[in-house]
């Protein structure tokens, strides 16, 4: 019977999960969820009655049906109730007032020139009232040295209305306003360090408070046991989750051995602390009598841990998780793991937020962990070692297959990414960061006694040398991933369902599995050949909106060919930042980069695009680039279809048109907001069509 009633828990997740995307993607009224949630368990506790009444087992289905409707609309009524941008207190809808009083909710993030932080804005004064309101907030402001003393807690008041986070200007940018929406933060403001006062510190959670004035020392410890620089930072990385001063080349070589995991605090790094504190109190014991005070403890632990490390959804899901099996060992009852998986995906939905579901870490976490609970046992049981040796590789490496499975079609997805030796560098990085980690540990309790401190700070900033160097060799190796994969969201769901279907066909031995798996893998091919397909018939032209530069691509088929300024053009590392989403998944397999401000009167001929700079010619449509260096060139008596102006020329709009005959003038990112005005009231009084890339973001002309 508790098989069963576990069991019922992870077939009761899809429910919960479905009444999440629902609630988010149609916005029904709170109302309507909850009549029909009413409506629901009352139909479901009838039809109970009504058939354990008459002992009738035919129409059980019905019950299913009706506790799945109630999880269901549950789920989208919690998901509902939680988004904050609907409440009526909401300071949004008084975004006029004349001050805001905040509270710092986290520490400040250095973000190249300015600190990031977010706070939750608790008053508005309008007039001579205060009005007490809620709602998230992220705070940009730049550096100065009167920000040292600027924490987690602090109240501040500004003056300077947040407004509204913008979508993403360029076609493939990552969606900084999705991925801020799902924290709940809408609205972001610019300060100097003028624009703020602080008028009192240190509140907030006080619990929250104490864990980031632990991670503060203990931070300070490690640098005093003589671990510096790289050491220091992954050190930070694996035991603290503060992972910011990892420079970019070495996180790149995590990332391409496939091992960025370790770096992230998650469920082996929780499960490791939570070892270390069983063996330390011994739990469960033979003494029962202070069971509960142990299981008190541990639990406080867990969670303490879990927001000295920054509460990321891995760490959220492992402390949730230990959390349900101490109470079960507490308790006396086994628990199937699954189960508890399940559960704690559903707590952490109720009590933090529903939006969790569209964290990659999130996913990630949950994804790996439910391959490893499912996977590992029928995996490891095909090879049976004979020594501890081949014991403990055996299992490391069927861990690690089993997370790879369950997880690369997601990480295709948003890393585009596979590291194709990913066995052997979680044989190597596994042990060895479990000893840094234990080893670190052993640092920190140290840390009061300095000789103690600095030996054992040497011996592991070699352990972490070493780890991070085994890291960059793996990473350097000749074919060490496959890069540039694109992977849809339709394709990734078929990688999923076909994993699925391969899963049980080897677990089952049933014909239609696999046969169900070959139909799958057809559509899945069939839409790799679709895509393909579309890619070689593509032609446009794409302005992409770029500050103060100029960046222009003809898409002709799988081949692009890139005008930009010559700071864009030798600066590859910038280019792949704006436009290598965007390539990837339209395809291009060749991209040819041309200067903007060299090579004038030299004709270059691409199939149906023609460059003769300062003149264009793409298919029918003819363009003229106006930029600081053409701007002494001036195009005859010729209609042109469009004029991109760029990079400010030193022109006067009125005195450039005249005599110009042009149906669209495009004004790029490139230009001041002045001069910007400037050609849009040249425009309006000659007729001419306006596109401003500033405001509108990125310009697409499908041919």
């Amino acid at each position: 019977m508790q098989s069963e009633r576990l069991t019922g828990i992870i077939r009761l997740l899809p429910a919960f999960l479905g009444g999440i995307f629902f609630s988010m993607y149609f916005q029904p009224a709170n109302q309507f969820l909850l009549i029909l949630l009413l409506v629901s368990l009352a139909a479901f506790a009838a039809a109970n009655f009504f058939l354990n009444a008459r002992n009738s087992y035919s129409y059980r289905w019905l019950s299913g049906i009706l506790i799945h409707l109630s999880i269901f609309t549950c789920a989208a009524l919690v998901s509902s109730l939680k988004k904050e941008i609907t409440f009526k207190n909401h300071f949004s809808k008084n975004i006029q007032a004349d001050a805001f009083l905040a509270e710092l909710s986290e520490s400040p993030l250095n973000k190249g020139n300015n600190f990031r932080f977010e706070v939750e804005i608790s008053t508005l004064k309008i007039g001579s009232d205060l009005h007490n309101v809620n709602g998230k907030c992220l705070v940009y402001v730049r550096k100065d040295s009167s920000l040292i003393n600027l924490e987690y807690g602090d109240q501040i008041v500004f003056l300077k209305r947040p407004l509204d986070i913008k979508a993403p200007l360029n076609p493939g940018a990552f969606n900084f306003q999705s991925w801020l929406r799902n924290k709940q933060i809408y609205h972001q403001v610019f300060l100097k360090s003028s624009e703020f006062i602080i008028i009192q510190k240190e509140q907030g959670s006080a619990f929250m408070r104490t864990a980031i004035s632990w991670r503060n020392y203990l931070l300070k410890a490690i640098r005093k046991a003589g671990i510096t620089g790289q050491e220091e930072a992954v050190l930070s990385a694996l035991i603290l989750g503060q992972d910011d001063e990892i420079d970019s080349e070495l996180r790149q070589s995590y990332s391409t051995a496939g091992v960025m995991h370790i770096l992230a605090v998650s469920g082996m790094h929780v499960g490791l602390i939570y070892a270390a504190l069983c063996l330390l109190i011994r739990f469960p014991g033979k003494n029962r009598k202070f069971k509960w005070i142990k299981t008190v403890f541990l639990i406080i632990c867990l969670w303490f841990y879990a927001m000295l490390t920054g509460l990321s959804p891995s760490v959220l899901r492992a402390a949730m998780m230990l959390t349900f099996l101490v109470v079960g060992i507490s308790l006396g009852r086994s628990s199937n793991p699954l189960n508890i998986l399940s559960a704690s995906a559903i707590c952490l939905f109720i009590i933090f937020s529903p939006n969790l579901i569209h964290s990659a870490g999130f996913q990630l976490s949950y994804l790996a962990v439910g391959g490893i609970l499912f996977l590992y046992k029928p995996l490891h049981s095909i090879y049976i070692p004979k020594t501890w040796l081949t014991s403990q590789i055996w299992s490391i490496l069927a861990v690690s297959l089993v997370a790879q499975v369950a997880t690369f079609p997601l990480s295709l997805y948003y890393f585009h990414r596979f590291p194709n030796y990913f066995l052997l560098s979680n044989l190597l990085v596994i042990p060895l960061g479990t000893v840094v980690i234990f080893g670190g540990i052993i640092v920190l309790f140290f840390s009061w006694w300095p000789f103690v401190s600095l030996f054992l700070g040497k011996v592991l900033s070699t352990l972490i040398y070493m780890l991070n160097s085994s890291v960059a060799f793996l990473g350097n190796l000749p074919g060490s991933s496959t890069d540039s994969v694109y992977l849809s969201l339709a394709g990734m769901s078929l990688l999923y369902v076909s994993i699925i279907l391969l899963t049980y066909y080897f677990l089952k031995v049933r014909p239609w599995y696999f046969l169900s798996f070959l139909l799958v893998m057809l559509f899945f091919y069939t839409l790799l050949l679709t895509t393909n397909f579309r890619s070689m018939q593509q032609k446009f032209m794409l302005v992409f909106h770029c500050p103060k530069q100029t960046y222009i691509q003809f898409f002709q088929g799988r081949n692009v060919i890139s005008v930009c300024d010559s700071l864009l053009a030798s600066n590859a590392a910038s280019r792949q930042r704006i436009s290598e989403n965007f390539m990837l998944e339209r395809g291009v397999l060749n991209e040819l980069i041309i200067s903007s401000e060299n090579g004038f009167n030299e004709c270059r001929m691409y199939r149906d695009l023609i460059i003769n700079l300062p003149f264009i010619q793409f298919g029918k449509d003819k363009l003229f680039l106006l930029s600081g260096s053409t701007a002494k060139y001036k195009p005859d008596s010729d209609s042109l279809d469009y004029v991109l102006v760029s990079l400010n020329p030193k022109v006067k709009p009125e005195s450039w048109l005249e005599g110009v005959k042009c149906k669209t003038l495009i004004v790029d990112a490139s230009n001041s907001p002045w001069k910007i005005e400037a050609w849009k009231l040249a425009c309006e009084r000659r007729g001419i069509s306006f596109i401003n890339v500033t405001e509108s973001g990125a310009f697409i002309l499908e041919k």
